[in-house]
């Protein structure tokens, strides 16, 4: 499961507003959050090399996150 697109800040959004909005950052995982004037969350996630090599197991570490996001704020 994803967070739907309407909720996904986009890849030049994410590098224009890396850290000029609310983040949480730490060197397993990085997560931004752009306020807005919608009525939902917008949230962008990354997820270092350094944690695995493989991208299949970075994105299935950033699916978990936005299921875990999604139930709690979505």
């Amino acid at each position: 499961f994803m967070l739907p697109i309407t909720n996904r800040i986009t890849i030049p959004e994410f590098r224009r507003i890396n850290l000029r909005y609310s983040h949480f950052d730490n060197p397993y995982i990085q997560i931004l959050a752009k306020p807005n004037e919608l009525s939902r969350v917008r949230v962008g996630i990354t997820v270092p090399k350094r944690l695995d090599k493989r991208s299949t197991q970075r994105n299935h570490t950033k699916r978990k996150i936005s299921e875990v996001i999604h139930k709690r704020v979505v």
